[in-house]
């Protein structure tokens, strides 16, 4: 009988081999030619069942991700895997790595058991409603989830941290967004993310893009006062909404946590505001928020574009582009209050 750490080795053929019922094609899974089983679903979807690392198969046994789906269990249980998973052995002992860490703060209060349930009710009731039913049933809520498990499971840190995931929504609710700055994923340095893209906290430096930021509200605005921080949560509480597509970062790895599943939830959350609200400011600084924001009504909304405010681009569109001035202008043709875009 197969260890867990020599399930990875074993073929798809003697894996099945061993079942009572190996004859019947799994739900989630498919045989090549070889003979080879294969996953289709989550991190590891494609891979034969030998490649598969056997800390993989351990979160899977851990977090009982078989109970779902039904030819895992019957392929984990096949293989001696899952004996006594569900009495008083195996099943009470998870692994030392996943028990030492369930939620930890070093983690930033991400858990090995993080599920789509607890990640929807994190996020703010009015976005909830906002993003409907249908968005909300969408599978990208389960398939991040489970990432984010893997991740913490893996002893990867996350930024930001739980609690200020959704920050950039809280303080700026669905029914007052004003104006909408897109981002693309978190800072991905130590005590650098914070929940709204471009901020940063009070005592960390003042990263290259958010100082190119302030060089150009200064030119376009000069009775603003630039300050010596970069937290802008007064921008947000007067409803900008600092969105990035990808709302996690692996730390140390930019652009590590995109394609997960957060950008169907962060389109969807634009897309509602463009379908359900009007006279709202869009600022799309370079190609990759120019590519999202391309559903948004131009009828209904003010979209300005401008390069990203980057040391690489800045200077190729972005300073002189005015739309700190420019917004505030369209804000007040549709009656609305303008932004105070100084930072107390």
């Amino acid at each position: 009988m197969p260890s867990k750490r020599e399930l990875v080795s074993v073929s798809a053929k003697e894996f099945f081999a061993r079942s009572p019922k190996s004859s019947k094609r799994p739900n989630h899974a498919t045989e090549t030619s070889e003979n080879t089983y294969r996953i289709t679903f989550g991190k590891h979807k494609g891979k034969p069942l030998n490649q598969i690392p056997a800390s993989y198969i351990e979160w899977l046994v851990h977090n009982r991700i078989y109970e779902s789906r039904r030819d895992l269990k019957e392929a984990l249980d096949a293989a001696g895997v899952l004996n006594n998973q569900d009495d008083s052995g195996a099943g009470d002992k998870p692994t030392p790595r996943a028990a030492a860490s369930t939620v930890s703060e070093d983690q930033g209060g991400w858990s090995v058991n993080i599920t789509a349930k607890q990640l929807r009710d994190a996020l703010p009731p009015d976005w909830n409603e906002a993003l409907g039913e249908e968005v909300m049933a969408k599978g990208a809520w389960k398939d991040l989830a489970q990432f984010l498990a893997e991740e913490s499971f893996r002893g990867m840190r996350i930024y930001p941290n739980f609690s200020q995931v959704f920050r950039a929504l809280e303080l700026c609710p669905f029914n007052k967004t004003k104006v909408v700055i897109l981002g693309q994923d978190p800072y991905h340095g130590p005590r650098q993310a914070e929940g709204m893209s471009f901020s940063v906290p009070r005592g960390t430096p003042i990263p290259s893009s958010l100082k190119n930021i302030y060089k150009e509200l200064k030119a376009d605005i000069p009775d603003v006062s630039i300050p010596t921080h970069g937290h802008l949560a007064h921008w947000a509480e007067q409803g900008v909404l600092l969105l990035n597509a990808a709302l996690t970062v692996r730390a140390g790895d930019a652009n590590g946590h995109q394609q997960r599943g957060w950008e169907v939830l962060t389109s969807a959350m634009v897309s509602a505001l463009s379908e359900s609200r009007k006279d709202i400011v869009f600022l799309l600084w370079g190609r990759n928020a120019q590519k999202r924001g391309g559903g948004i009504s131009e009828q209904k909304h003010a979209i300005m574009m401008a390069a990203h405010p980057s040391g690489l681009s800045a200077n190729r569109g972005f300073f002189g582009c005015r739309h700190f001035s420019k917004a505030n202008e369209y804000l007040v043709s549709k009656g609305k209050q303008p932004i105070d875009w100084s930072l107390p």
